[in-house]
Formats: C-alpha cells, structure tokens, sequence
C-alpha cells in the first residue's frame, strides 16, 4: 500500500483486508501464516525469520504459482513498504549453500539442463492469430490513426491485462486482448480491445 504505516494495529487490520482480497490466488494457510507472524511482531521495523514457515509447509510450496514465487524467487518480503518484513533462505529449501541458485533450483525439481530444440520448419497456407493481430494493427489501426496501447507478441499472453472485476481485489480474472488501442479523437468510441 502506498501510505505509511504509524502502528502493528494497523499494519494487522490493512493486512487482513489485502489478504481477504487475494483469498483464491494465494492459500488459507499462507493467509494463516502472514496473519500469526504479522500478530506476534513488536515494531513496524522488525525483521522476522519467515524460514520455518516455509519448512513448515514445504510439501505444499509448488501447489500454488503465487506461493512457489515468493518462496523460491525471493529472499524476503514487506508487509507493507514501511511494515515489518519477512526473510528467507531461498537456497535452504534447494538444500544448497552455492551463490549458483539456478543449479540447485533445477536440479531439486529436476529440470534438464539441456533440451532439444524446436525445429524449423516452413508454414504455408495458413493463417495464425499473431498474422491477423499484426495485420490488424499494421494495416487498419494504425493508418487509420488509432494509438496503439497494447499488443500481443507471438507466444505471449498479452502486456495488458483488463481487470473487468476491481472489487474482487487480485482474484479477480483478468482477460488479455491481443490489442488494446484508443481511437483518433474525433471518434466516437471510447477504445478498441481485439481478441484475434
């Protein structure tokens, strides 16, 4: 949240908000978790192991995309920018000491290192949703004056996610449009979303 913080009373009561908002895209437990540790902190400015928890629940870690991020890909996190924040040893849950997480972390969900790669091949006499989004963009939107605000590059799932759910917090769905783009000012619409 963008204000400071000025007590744990509040940091508790703020966090037990954001986390109703996000119950369905991070578990109970976790929600469980954050609000014991956050209930036990003695100052706004303290530092607390969030290890055990992890330990605690390590069977469950890859259960939920949310969960596995913070868990693996950080080494701590802020309730808050000015509230208490959790640290971690991302390295002990690959068992390893080594600067070189990456091996580690492939090697304890036993990822190759090496895979074959995609052959080339020619396509012919046919048409793929990334032709018709660029064809749209680059020979309709753009010569007819429209700003372009957000396009799907091949293979991805899009750079602008419209939230039709705001009261649903971070559970809300959100639907990616291959273009998002506004108008020319004298038009009467208010923007254009293309799902190719």
């Amino acid at each position: 949240m963008q204000q400071d913080l000025t007590t744990l009373d509040e940091m508790c009561d703020k966090l037990a908000t954001a986390l109703e908002m996000d119950k369905g895209g991070i578990p109970d437990w976790l929600i469980d978790e954050f609000t014991k540790v956050a209930a036990k902190a003695k100052s706004l400015n303290e530092t607390i192991n969030f290890q055990p928890v992890w330990e605690k629940h390590k069977a469950k870690l890859t259960e939920n995309k949310v969960v596995m991020t913070l868990a693996y890909f950080l080494d701590g996190i802020y309730l808050n920018h000015n509230g208490i924040c959790l640290e971690w040893d991302k390295r002990k849950l690959v068992n390893t000491k080594s600067e070189n997480f990456l091996p580690a972390f492939s090697k304890h969900f036993g990822f190759s290192t090496y895979t074959v790669p995609t052959p080339i091949i020619e396509v012919a006499n046919e048409v793929d949703e990334d032709e018709v989004t660029y064809t749209i963009v680059h020979k309709i939107l753009i010569p007819n004056g429209f700003q372009i605000i957000s396009v799907s590059y091949p293979g991805s799932q899009g750079g602008g996610a419209v939230l039709p759910n705001p009261e649903l917090g971070k559970a809300q769905p959100r639907e990616y449009p291959d273009v998002i783009a506004l108008p020319p000012t004298h038009s009467n619409i208010d923007v254009v979303l293309n799902e190719s």
